[in-house]
């Protein structure tokens, strides 16, 4: 008996100790980049429909721009008062 609890114990801490130093990081890692992945696919898809039902360019750029997160948007033109058209829509949202 005492031989395979040794192996028994060994096996559990071998284990334990790949799970958190080498499979929970990389399961992270993954979970982040799926959700980057998603988004990209979602802000193509949306863009894509837009552009499809013949919508106006600044209205797709805003809708879009509302789909990522905070501090990600940079648009090149800022309009006559400055904000960007995702500050806008979210100034309007509130």
């Amino acid at each position: 008996v005492g031989p395979n609890m040794a192996v028994a114990l060994v096996t559990t801490f071998y284990g334990s100790l790949l799970s958190n130093m080498v499979f929970i990081p990389v399961s992270n890692k993954l979970r982040v980049r799926h959700e980057e992945e998603m988004l990209c696919k979602t802000i193509v898809y949306e863009g894509v429909q837009g552009i499809q039902a013949g919508e106006n360019p600044k209205y797709i750029e805003t809708r879009l721009a509302e789909l990522l997160p905070d501090g990600q948007y940079d648009s090149n033109e800022d309009s006559a008062e400055g904000a960007s058209p995702a500050k806008k829509a979210k100034e309007k949202k509130k």
